[in-house]
């Protein structure tokens, strides 16, 4: 299934929809007027924007399951940075002992540590692996890990998120 891109031949309404309802017939959601869905050849891509893999992260709150590719990872990496650098300033102006950069932590802890193991499960590792932030030296190797490619196929963790 991919995303394609129709046209209504009475008002010339462009509009996205799957590649499995090319042949049926729809209604024009502008005219609403019948006609026999067929692909424009224009391919639509919808990938998510950065933003989303950030949310999407405490979407997946506990689920450590599954393979992240990179982008999700370091899309989510790169939020937090910005995320807590943020807090952190607006704690030290308003003199709150670091209070809401606390809070922010805690919350944000789970989907931190459940994406970093998805990401481990994209490279084919197991996400016990990720207990190597705990060790200065050997912390080097998660940070390798988790710039990785991911692995081609299917590996034991599931389908690869790339869809190849």
């Amino acid at each position: 299934m991919r995303n394609v891109r129709f046209k209504c031949p009475h008002c010339g309404q462009l509009f996205d929809g799957s590649s499995d309802d090319i042949g049926i017939t729809a209604d024009c959601p502008l005219c609403h007027k019948p006609f026999k869905l067929e692909e424009t050849g224009e391919i639509v891509f919808k990938l998510p924007t950065p933003i989303l893999w950030y949310f999407g992260a405490f979407q997946k709150y506990f689920k450590f399951s599954g393979r992240a590719r990179r982008r999700e990872y370091w899309w989510f990496a790169f939020f937090h940075f910005l995320a807590s650098t943020i807090i952190g300033a607006i704690d030290g102006i308003c003199e709150c002992d670091f209070v809401l950069l606390g809070l922010y932590t805690l919350a944000a802890l789970f989907p931190l540590l459940t994406v970093q193991v998805r990401r481990l499960h994209d490279t084919n590792k197991s996400g016990w692996w990720v207990l190597l932030h705990s060790i200065p030296v050997l912390n080097l190797a998660l940070l390798v890990w988790l710039c990785t490619d991911s692995d081609n196929g299917n590996n034991r963790f599931g389908c690869n998120p790339k869809g190849f």
